[in-house]
């Protein structure tokens, strides 16, 4: 065992304790790095995300948009990064004109036209969301904050994510339904109406 005979605060993160949104999203990134990590087993590219995504979450006003693009980044470093730039069954990029979903079995899209005959019970994503996300694929985190989302896009984006990652793990996120439900549930306004039907606070590992 380890022994911490002294310690010196550097970093106090006073937001994270005073505001409820941003600590229920700091949470939940928290538990996703833990279930990606075992005891022992340093990676100096996740302690740089954590330490990004920390310090932006002091900073953002939509502290789940940091858990997003944090998500997103973590699930490449640990080797599961979702393809994000066509569908994987017609192998045509992704268009205006269809929506996709992301196949947590695989970790790739597939759009509506290549599922209209089949039943999927995953978060539908917009082109607009697939984009900025694809976007965040290819920043360093330092210009992660340039992209911005829609309460829709963003609702669209941790649902899916969060439902590959249920795969991934196959085990439940216990800190998702609090995040869910404090990062959006206060919002009383049309968009965040819209957002609250995306996203299944609920959801299970299968």
């Amino acid at each position: 065992l380890f022994l911490i005979s002294e310690a010196e605060l550097i970093a106090a993160h006073l937001p994270l304790r005073t505001d409820v949104k941003r600590y229920a999203s700091a949470m939940y990134l928290c538990e996703l790095i833990v279930r990606f990590t075992r005891d022992n087993d340093p990676d100096p590219r996740l302690y740089t995300l954590f330490k990004w995504a920390i310090a932006a979450l002091d900073q953002d006003n939509m502290p789940s948009r940091i858990v997003a693009l944090a998500h997103l980044q973590l699930l490449e470093i640990v080797g599961y990064r979702p393809e994000l730039l066509g569908c994987s069954r017609c192998n045509q990029l992704i268009r205006p004109e269809q929506t996709y979903m992301l196949l947590p079995g695989v970790g790739a899209l597939l759009c509506n036209r290549c599922s209209s005959s089949e039943r999927f019970p995953f978060p539908p994503l917009s082109v607009h969301t697939l984009r900025l996300l694809g976007t965040s694929q290819t920043l360093p985190l330092d210009r992660l904050h340039r992209l911005h989302f829609t309460p829709k896009s963003l609702a669209e984006a941790l649902s899916a994510l969060h439902v590959y990652t249920l795969h991934l793990l196959q085990q439940d996120m216990h800190s998702w339904s609090t995040f869910c439900s404090l990062a959006i549930g206060n919002d009383s306004t049309t968009q965040g109406r819209e957002s609250r039907r995306t996203w299944p606070c609920s959801s299970r590992a299968a």
